[in-house]
């Protein structure tokens, strides 16, 4: 279908110095995030239909703005309204404000203030896995999410806003009640009848935990991976290609198959085979199918990495060798690719436009300890997580995005049988002992030892959205329209 464009173009500079005095200029509103907290954002006050639902232009923009835009730099939102008409009509900034007043004297130093939020817009770091087939519980903004996210993440975890942008995520397993993910045993035929535009709890909708493990298309090894690739461009841009789109609009991320770690040339030819099985729309962030992230499963096994309460730096060295490990396995891929398929080796190395890219973001997904049945050297292991986002001193900074605490029953052996299997690792155990562990860790404020305050206090360090501008879902932005005109 041919859009006709209806632009509103506002002076970015401009909207900038009204809303450093609290208002925005005559004639336009300011838009609001989906919390209902002012953003930096003017635009003009018609309202929409998107996803046959009306919505302000204040409102969608601030939606907009809190999820997918970068704040340093002009972009458009995106609007399509009853008549089919594409329409533009606001602009971020981040501007200085005009007639700015001499500075007086300079006050001496106070106690230096803790991190606000992250200016890269960064969404929280942490996240947790739980048990899956839990009951489905409903929300009237997040639609339908699994019971287990409240009674095994959020509530030992004191999350009072689960559904807010900021706040730490869930992952359910698939099934009826997490509508964010596919799942292999607990969704039908893969979960390919599952409709993806029911995701509304969670900011990522991810794709099948180690389809070679659960044999997805009777495979054992890399070859589950291909028919992964291939199940997955099918599911998103033939059978639910409008629904996946209305994902996208939403701001959702798509995740790649969580991978099972193997050594760097096996996990490596992982994602070369899901690649090759999908194509070029996973690697077009124009397309439905396009994959923003990475995700591999890290678990911890004491007897070779020795992680524990009485060893925690064998905690942090295997947390900080994984970010080298992690570029070394992206790096053998698009090595891989070459001999596979040179058009998709060049789509790993720069878009369809020239612009080079490096790894995707990558969520560490299932991140615990196996064969560990002490709460102790399962706190060990938290206390040191946030090494998977310091640095390691021989790069130039992480590729974690996210980590997801493994808080679910470790099913390591058929028939219950637990015996060597992982234990009290639930967030909910032992009078929330790991939950207010992985609360300190990752929210707890302090810019040195807690994950979401070190990486708003050190954006250098950190992996951050600025990075990834090519591996970020198409919505054309001010320049590009600019440049159509």
């Amino acid at each position: 279908m041919k859009y006709a464009r209806t632009l509103f173009l506002l002076n970015a500079c401009a909207v900038c110095a009204s809303l450093v005095a609290g208002q925005c200029p005559s004639g336009t509103e300011q838009g609001r995030d989906d919390q209902g907290n002012l953003v930096p954002i003017c635009c003009a006050p018609q309202s929409y239909t998107m996803n046959n639902q009306r919505a302000s232009c204040g409102s969608r923009v601030g939606w907009v703005y809190r999820h997918l835009t970068k704040n340093d730099a002009e972009q458009a939102a995106r609007f399509i309204n009853s008549q089919g008409e594409e329409q533009s009509p606001s602009v971020t900034c981040n501007c200085a404000p005009t007639n700015k007043p001499s500075p007086g004297p300079k006050p001496s130093p106070g106690p230096k203030p803790s991190p606000g939020p992250d200016p890269t817009g960064n969404r929280n770091r942490c996240a947790v896995c739980v048990n899956a087939n839990s009951k489905a519980m409903t929300d009237p903004a997040a639609g339908t999410y699994p019971e287990n996210c409240k009674v095994e993440a959020w509530d030992p975890t004191g999350e009072d806003k689960p559904f807010s942008a900021s706040a730490m995520q869930c992952f359910g397993y698939g099934g009826p009640s997490d509508p964010c993910s596919l799942n292999n045993n607990n969704d039908p035929n893969n979960g390919v009848g599952k409709n993806p535009a029911d995701c509304k709890y969670a900011d990522t909708f991810i794709l099948w935990d180690e389809p070679d493990t659960q044999k997805m298309g009777g495979y054992r090894n890399a070859a589950a991976y291909h028919y992964a690739g291939q199940t997955w461009v099918k599911y998103a841009t033939e059978t639910w290609k409008k629904e996946m789109e209305e994902l996208r609009g939403r701001g959702t991320k798509v995740s790649g198959p969580m991978l099972k770690d193997a050594p760097d040339e096996e996990l490596a030819k992982r994602i070369v085979q899901f690649y090759a099985g999908c194509g070029e729309p996973c690697l077009d962030n124009s397309s439905p199918a396009f994959i923003e992230i990475l995700a591999v499963n890290y678990y911890i096994v004491p007897s070779q990495v020795r992680c524990s309460a009485s060893a925690p730096q064998h905690c942090k060295n295997y947390a900080q060798g994984k970010q080298l490990v992690m570029l070394s396995v992206w790096d053998a891929a698009v090595k891989q690719m070459g001999d596979i398929d040179p058009n998709l080796q060049k789509l790993m190395k720069a878009t369809k436009a020239g612009q080079e890219r490096g790894i995707p973001p990558v969520y560490i997904t299932n991140y615990g300890m196996l064969q560990t049945v002490t709460k102790e050297s399962h706190k060990a292991l938290i206390d040191n997580t946030i090494w998977l986002f310091k640095t390691n001193p021989r790069i130039k900074r992480t590729p974690f995005e996210r980590v997801y605490y493994f808080g679910a029953i470790d099913y390591c052996n058929v028939n219950n049988d637990f015996s060597g299997c992982s234990q009290n690792n639930m967030l909910n155990q032992n009078g929330n002992f790991l939950g207010q562990a992985w609360k300190q860790q990752c929210d707890g404020g302090d810019s040195d030892k807690s994950i979401n305050a070190y990486c708003s206090a050190h954006t250098d360090d950190c992996y951050n959205p600025e990075d990834a501008v090519n591996w970020s879902y198409n919505i054309p932005g001010t320049a590009q329209i600019k440049t159509e005109l």
